[in-house]
């Protein structure tokens, strides 16, 4: 195990976790009656080299926003800033700065671990973010599985649009179940800027069933904040059950590739956030389309996000 990676566990579970690497989650295993279950896509360590590597990671902070901000460009309450892509070979920002910089261990138990980012940070571009902000997130085991808590604080003196998530990442299987309900889903352009929402359409109609699409990069509106992942290789399914305040949820399920190298496994991502993609240059969606958060100074936001593992 890197020494860059701190680990909690309890009687059945364990969690990696690697504040030094964008606070990212390495692995969330389960060890029972002698078997051991990956619930979320295990990181190579060996991988974890450079802050974009932090994609190749369980899962990744998205603070303070989710997902990109069209044209590099934030207009907000008559202010317009312009922004840089946080990484070189993208055209817009994308996720924020957490995921890319260095968190500090406030806590650490057995099992539970507290990290937090603040920012302006040293170990991260600002791309021109005009607002500074602390994020916590605090991870602990219970007998139901892995709980991570999620904050946010506006420690700037202006107003501040706001945002969170985490970017799960899970092994795919061709038969497996996806099940979750939702009213909505954004389709976008070449660039996954949101442009255009529908209410039921085949996607959020599939996923009540149980269907995962391959092929998607969505935004889905009115999510219950519950999800359920059936792996038919085990037998066993995940339950996910998150706060009110995440109110959508982002599916990225890529053409999954044939493969024997381990770190390439067919995976995809079910991402609880509180706001839909460039929400924050749309101030007056509403909360039913995925509206954004703002914060005054010293305003927080916070929510939960529950793992619970079912063994059949």
């Amino acid at each position: 195990m890197s020494d860059s990676v701190i680990v909690i566990k309890n009687d059945v579970y364990e969690v990696g976790i690697c504040p030094e690497k964008g606070g990212v989650i390495t692995h969330f295993v389960s060890v029972k009656n002698g078997t051991k279950i990956d619930w979320l896509k295990p990181t190579i360590l060996s991988e974890l080299q450079s802050p974009i590597d932090a994609l190749k990671a369980a899962s990744f902070p998205l603070f303070p926003f989710s997902n990109r901000i069209a044209n590099n460009k934030l207009v907000i309450e008559n202010s317009e800033y312009q922004l840089t892509s946080n990484v070189d070979v993208w055209p817009l920002i994308n996720h924020g700065h957490s995921w890319l910089g260095k968190w500090n261990i406030v806590e650490q138990t057995s099992s539970r671990a507290v990290i937090v980012f603040t920012f302006p940070n040293t170990s991260v571009e600002g791309c021109g973010w005009p607002y500074s902000y602390e994020a916590e997130q605090v991870f602990e085991l219970n007998d139901k599985g892995l709980n991570v808590r999620l904050k946010l604080l506006n420690t700037s003196e202006k107003t501040m649009p706001a945002g969170m998530g985490m970017h799960p990442y899970f092994l795919y299987e061709p038969d497996m179940l996806v099940r979750f309900n939702s009213t909505g889903q954004w389709f976008s352009d070449e660039l996954v800027i949101p442009n255009l929402h529908k209410t039921e359409t085949d996607a959020v109609l599939n996923f009540r069933k149980g269907h995962l699409e391959v092929g998607l990069d969505n935004n889905f509106t009115g999510w219950d904040g519950k999800a359920t992942l059936t792996w038919p290789s085990h037998g066993g399914h995940l339950t996910i059950n998150a706060s009110d305040i995440f109110r959508n949820v982002v599916v990225y399920s890529p053409e999954p590739v044939p493969t024997h190298n381990v770190a390439e496994k067919a995976f995809f991502c079910l991402e609880p956030v509180t706001h839909t993609t460039n929400s924050f240059n749309n101030i007056d969606l509403p909360d039913v389309l995925g509206g954004t958060q703002m914060l005054a100074p010293n305003e927080s936001i916070q929510g939960d996000v529950q793992f619970t593992p079912h063994f059949d």
